[in-house]
């Protein structure tokens, strides 16, 4: 049912009219969009497994891709009305993540078959398992990848000129439990990107003084946290 609701979206997309804008805005990207796919496709192609199972990580790894042609259609206007709900959700996001490490999970997520996954990902330090938080997402990896996913926009509106400080510190304070959250869930690979992310954003974002050294603070306090 969810596929076929994706498969209706992108149906509704594509008849309707694309603008110069919006053409050229997908030309940029789309270099990376075939490469994506390709590399997809040649992954399909190669038989280390059963052809299900290929078919099932090939429907994961590229069936999502167009959103990001979608996506990178959005204007300012577009923006200006998605990332203040984004913040909104990622520190309410944190806030479960902070009362599930504090009470537990069981307080949260009941044990069953449809939480088998949650309780089974743990982590282990010095011989004591403790599990990952999924906050309010089905799994751990799901909370860490989605705060990845929305650091770019938080960190784009802190970056912006001509917003207000008590906007700003909003925005500073969402970024800080998007980070903070990514460290909660326990996963490896959001940490990875994480870094990657604050990476480009320094050297190549041509962030001012002020953002930059807001963004070292931000570090800092997650690291001390």
């Amino acid at each position: 049912m969810f596929d076929i609701a994706v498969l209706g979206f992108y149906l509704a997309r594509v008849q309707m009219p694309f603008s110069p804008e919006e053409r050229r805005r997908i030309q940029a990207i789309m270099p990376w969009f075939v490469l994506l796919a390709a590399w997809a496709c040649l992954m399909f192609l190669i038989p280390y497994n059963h052809y299900l199972i290929q078919v099932i990580g090939l429907r994961a790894a590229i069936f999502f891709l167009p959103f990001v042609l979608i996506g990178a259609q959005a204007t300012e206007k577009d923006l200006d009305q998605l990332v203040p709900c984004v913040a909104v959700l990622n520190v309410i996001a944190f806030v479960f993540a902070l009362l599930e490490y504090q009470y537990g999970l069981e307080s949260f997520y009941p044990r069953n078959e449809a939480t088998f996954l949650i309780y089974k990902s743990t982590v282990t330090v010095d011989g004591h398992y403790f599990p990952r938080i999924p906050a309010i997402f089905n799994s751990a990896h799901a909370f860490g990848g989605m705060m990845c996913a929305t650091l770019p926009f938080l960190v784009n509106r802190v970056a912006m000129q001509g917003r207000g400080a008590r906007e700003k510190l909003w925005y500073a304070a969402a970024i800080l439990a998007s980070v903070l959250g990514i460290f909660f869930c326990g996963a490896r690979l959001p940490v990875i990107i994480l870094f990657l992310i604050f990476a480009i954003v320094l050297f190549r974002g041509q962030l001012s003084p002020t953002t930059a050294l807001l963004l070292f603070l931000l570090g800092l306090t997650a690291s001390y946290v």
